[in-house]
């Protein structure tokens, strides 16, 4: 299935799911899926505690010093480097509203450096950072996140990212190896559908002074802390679940580990020592990062269409059922309203007869006051007479007039211009 019969599918899906009201919820999810599929847009998410250095990281596969950077936590919005010649960021509030400022500004609204820039970031729901780069040639955008275990909101913001994205790049410390929080968010990203491709990435390697202490730390966090620990407990966590267990053990059993070291990238950069910017290993690290990301991509677009497909068929039925029930229940409204305006019409009609034959009775016992009767020989002119009186003026009564009072108004009418009573 090619990129175009992925792109065909989800659009159908949308249409489909626009048939039910149930389904309308799903309508942005969808158009959003076919958006990525169209523009082939694959995210990437660091993620990881606080002051683990996914800013400079990140930076550091720039090869500039974008993303403020500070010896405190910094990052305080969700930050998505997205390719573009002009360089520019386009900041989006909760409010819905956008503003485009220069690169420099970014550290007015995506830090918590100061009261003032706390205060504007709880404001911002993203800021879009336009800039070139390698992996955004290759459709690729870069979300840097803040760090979770800082604070409540910071937290938040970050596992609500999870949702989003294709992959993510777990940031840990070769200081400080995964934590029972960096445990808990690996096992969240497994859980994550959509997220088929994690990599670890290792910084501060250049804080273990010999190769051969930098290879034993990275073998600690690949078989004590990834494959036993972090391992074990998704299995335990995953029992009942077959797909996610074998999810986890396909990303846990051989994970990919890199060591990297971010400062000794800048120096080198900031030096132009090329020997020691490959000695941080960033070179090495953002080849073998685009490569799985690349692959990711292939497999992605394909995995989320059928995703897709399996969500919406799943949800059907009771989408079917729903709609059902509501069908059933605008019939039977309908019908009553219906019996009450039919019940309202008798009533009405029933009034008319009503009225009408108390009006012939009082008409006839006028009648025979003056000797109009047939026993006094009321003749069949008159009769006639009558009748063409009688139906004149019956089409003159209305519902909304139709009193004993009115009938017996216009029947003196049409029978005595002048004015006379039919009970004297």
């Amino acid at each position: 299935m090619n990129e175009y019969h992925c792109y065909e599918k989800i659009c159908s899906l949308k249409k489909i799911a626009a048939q039910y009201n149930a389904g309308m919820a799903y309508e942005k999810m969808l158009q959003s899926m076919a958006d990525d599929i169209a523009q082939q847009t694959y995210r990437v998410a660091f993620i990881g505690e606080f002051k683990r250095g996914k800013s400079s990281l990140i930076n550091a596969l720039l090869g500039t010093d974008i993303l403020p950077m500070d010896i405190l936590p910094m990052t305080a919005s969700i930050i998505r480097i997205c390719h573009g010649a002009e360089r520019r960021i386009l900041v989006h509030f909760k409010d819905g509203h956008s503003e485009e400022h220069t690169l420099e500004d970014l550290a007015d609204f995506a830090t918590k450096d100061s009261a003032k820039h706390r205060e504007i970031a709880d404001k911002v729901r993203e800021v879009e950072v336009v800039f070139p780069s390698v992996l955004g040639r290759s459709h690729i955008e870069i979300l840097d996140t803040p760090g979770i275990n800082d604070d409540t909101d910071t937290t938040r913001k970050t596992m609500g990212v999870i949702g989003q994205i294709d992959a993510a790049v777990v940031v840990v410390s070769a200081k400080y190896p995964i934590s029972i929080t960096e445990q808990n968010l690996i096992l969240e990203l497994i859980r994550a559908e959509d997220i088929r491709r994690i990599v670890f990435a290792v910084t501060f390697i250049d804080l273990l002074e010999t190769d051969i202490g930098k290879k034993q730390a990275l073998e600690f966090i690949i078989n004590t802390k990834l494959k036993q620990m972090v391992l074990a407990q998704a299995k335990l966590d995953f029992a009942e679940n077959p797909s996610l267990k074998k999810k986890a053990e396909k990303l846990l059993s051989d994970p990919i580990v890199f060591g990297v070291s971010s400062l000794q990238a800048r120096q080198g950069i900031q030096k132009g020592d090329l020997q020691l910017l490959t000695y941080s290993n960033i070179p090495f690290f953002k080849d073998e990062l685009l490569t799985i990301l690349l692959g990711g991509m292939e497999e992605s677009v394909p995995a989320k269409t059928f995703s897709a497909i399996k969500l919406i068929l799943s949800l059907l039925p009771s989408w079917q059922r729903d709609e059902s029930s509501r069908l059933e229940q605008q019939r039977v409204e309908q019908e009553r309203k219906f019996e009450q305006q039919n019940s309202s019409r008798i009533q009405r009609i029933k009034e008319i007869r009503e009225n009408l034959i108390e009006w012939l009775h009082e008409l006839d016992k006028y009648l025979k006051t003056k000797g109009l009767s047939v026993r006094h020989g009321f003749d069949r002119s008159c009769e006639k007479s009558l009748c063409k009186i009688f139906i004149s003026q019956l089409s003159t009564i209305t519902h909304q007039n139709n009193t004993h009072q009115a009938v017996l108004s216009a029947m003196q009418y049409a029978m005595w211009p002048s004015p006379v009573r039919l009970d004297t």
